[in-house]
Formats: C-alpha cells, structure tokens, sequence
C-alpha cells in the first residue's frame, strides 16, 4: 500500500465515502476534502466531514497505519493540534491529541484491490507517459481541455523572465531583441544569448550601419571566427567607441548539440537574420495575418551554408514571435493578440523530440507546434515528475 494513493482517494473521492462508521462505530459522511498539502503539516486542510449528524471542519492527516502519526513524531508538532480526522488504510492503535482520542477512519475494507493495481501500474512508471497505455479510455475532450491550459502556462513561462532586472522596462523593440537572441541559443544557450543581449543592447545596433552588426554580436560573443566570417579591427574599434565588454566564453556549451546548433553557427544564422529581416520590419508585419509566410519567404535566400531552414523559422516563431505577441497581449490587455498568438501556433509544424515522441507512441494526436508545445509542458509539469494525482487527465484515467 502506498500513502499517495491513499491521497489520491480521499482527493478525488474515489470511494463512496458515505454512510461509513468510524473505528468508534461513529456515523461518517465526508463533505470537502480539503486543499491538498504538498509541503509540511497535515496532509489536507480545511475539510469538511459529517460526524454523527455533526459537522466538523479542519485539517486532515493520513497514513498507512495508525501507529504512524508517532512514528513520524506528530504528537510533539503544534501543527497537528487542529487535526479533525485521522484516515488510515490498517488501524493498529488509538491516536491521542493532548487527552481526546482522534476519530478514525479505516479503509482497508472500502479498497478494491483492482482499483489499486490499476493505479499502482501507472504512478510506478518512470521516465514514460505514465498513463500511456490507458489513454483511449479518456474522452479526447478531456486532453484537448488540459492542452488549452498547458498552452497558456508555457506562454506565460516563456515570458516571466521579462517582469525580472534587468529586462524590465523595455521597449517593445527591445523586448523582441532579447526574444530573438533568446531563441536563437536554443535551450542550451539561451541564458547566454540573454547575457549577449544586454553586452550588446539593441540601442546600439540602432545607432550604427547594418553592415556593422556582425562586429558588435560576433565581437560580444567573445568567441572566436574566422577572417571570412568577420572583421575583427571593427569590433576592436566599437569595443573601444561603446566601452564594450565581450561575455565569458566559457559560458558557451556545445555538449549535447548537433554541429549546426553550436554556438559559433548560430550566432553566424543570427548575424544574417538582423542583418536581412530588420527588427523594425518584423514588428510591422507580427499582428498581420502573413508573418509567418513573410518570414518564409525571406530565409529562402539565406546562404546554403547557414542551413537557416525552415526548421529554425519554426523554432523562432515559437520562442520568439509567438511569445512576443503574448507579451504585448499582457501589456496592453489585448485579448485578441492572445488569441493571435494562439492562432499563429496552428501554423508551426511540430518539433521532433524524444518527449513528443512519447506521446506519439500512444497516438495522441500531434498537428502542429500548438499540440507539441501543450504536449510538452504536460510532460514537463506532470508526467516527468510523476504527478498523476495533480494532472487531470491522470487522475481522469485513474476514475475510469
């Protein structure tokens, strides 16, 4: 037996808690749970249950055995005082508070040995969709449900770094500067992609010629290229112009990426992209219906040997474009730029990864990046850290 699927009946009300008696031989009728505890203390608070006729409300504690609550040292935590109900799967003693035995609720009885099986293989599973092989049971409205909610916190993810020092306060071009730079360092390199970001703030690329931006991001990079790819005399002059400081190179990983993902490459896609789709231009077009295909169009032109694909629009559509578009949404309280940054999703292909791969392998439907993108903060948020009982869907499959 196991504590959290105890947790997890009493959360969901998986028994029929009605017109059940107490160890005492009370009459027991359970009216609100209460809010489930994660940290220290009593495992639920604020229930509510029905004591022979009379209504008791407070904290909740559970255990696998009675004997427990001194086996874990609650009769000297303060904490435990308020506790109304003692739920325990084996009653093997009474359980005092100062001098009032705590009522007692056992449910060895009330426990279908099927029911538990079937949670016991789905919480056990590790480094899967847990719930995988069960999902066909689940009405598909269910998922589509939990997506619509994972979508919204992954965008809200995306941009809380910006409410922080030292991004706040920027201008919107600005904001779109950090996004883009942001989003071209991939998971890996972003937060170095941030530091170059302030090392060289988008100000000064407006003060200079667009033939000098290779120099300030090649140059604060701090890596080095070759004489084909930069002029180095050029960053040494605006370093000197600006009091220019280039970020630690050490700062800078490579392990784990595929060659065209390294650092030196993408920052070499980087340079032609503000180079050749200018910031300014982008902005005009990002609430019109055609960003996406403007885009397209112009990275066709990209020299082969950037490898500047389609793949790459996707990425930065999704971590730069579409999260930009949120922020404004959020600045200026504008439901309908939420609803385009939804929309534009619909667009986006899928990524291809080992998680949306997972997901693949039990035929959830997978049509483009706003699926994948939902898809992945579920696995994230639940299904890696193996919170069935805090997921919906899980707790849906648990139900069935």
């Amino acid at each position: 037996m196991k504590e959290a699927y105890l947790h997890y009946i009493w959360k969901t009300k998986s028994i029929l808690f009605k017109r059940q008696k107490l160890i005492n031989q009370e009459q027991f009728e359970l009216i609100d749970p209460g809010f489930y505890n994660t940290e220290s203390g009593p495992d639920f608070f604020n229930g509510s249950v029905k004591i022979d006729g009379v209504i008791w409300r407070g904290n909740i504690e559970i255990h696998i055995n009675s004997s427990d609550w001194y086996a874990h040292n609650h009769q000297f935590d303060k904490a435990y005082n308020n506790v109304i109900l003692h739920v325990v799967y084996n009653y093997d003693r009474p359980v005092f508070i100062e001098d009032r035995e705590l009522p007692t609720l056992e449910l060895k009885s009330l426990i279908s040995k099927e029911h538990f099986l079937n949670f016991h293989s789905i919480v056990l599973i590790k480094d899967e969709i847990s719930c995988g092989k069960l999902l066909d049971s689940v009405d598909s409205i269910y998922i589509e449900q939990m997506k619509e909610r994972a979508i919204v916190r992954r965008l809200n993810h995306k941009i809380e770094f910006l409410s922080d020092e030292p991004y706040r306060f920027k201008s919107h071009l600005e904001i779109f500067y950090l996004l883009l730079l942001k989003s071209f360092g991939k998971k890996v390199n972003d937060e170095c992609m941030l530091q170059l970001a302030l090392a060289i703030p988008f100000k000064l690329l407006q003060l200079n010629d667009v033939s000098m931006f290779s120099a300030f991001i090649l140059g604060g990079s701090g890596l080095s290229f070759s004489k084909i790819e930069w002029k180095e005399d050029e960053w040494n002059y605006l370093k000197h112009k600006y009091n220019l400081s280039p970020i630690s190179t050490y700062q800078w990983k490579s392990k784990g990426l595929r060659p065209v993902s390294f650092p030196r490459r993408m920052l070499l896609k980087l340079v032609w992209w503000l180079e050749n789709i200018l910031i300014e231009e982008m902005l005009n077009k990002i609430e019109g219906e055609s960003v996406y295909e403007y885009l397209s169009q112009r990275i066709i032109h990209a020299p082969k040997e950037l490898n500047l694909n389609q793949k790459l629009l996707d990425m930065v559509m999704i971590n730069c474009i579409i999260p930009f578009i949120w922020w404004k949404s959020h600045i200026l309280q504008n439901d309908e730029l939420k609803e385009k940054a939804l929309d534009l999703y619909q667009k986006v292909s899928f990524e291809q990864n080992k998680v949306i791969a997972k997901w693949k392998k039990y035929n959830v439907t997978i049509k483009n990046a706003y699926d994948s993108q939902a898809l992945l903060e579920i696995y994230n948020d639940f299904c890696s850290v193996n919170k069935c009982l805090e997921c919906s869907v899980g707790i849906k499959v648990l139900k069935n």
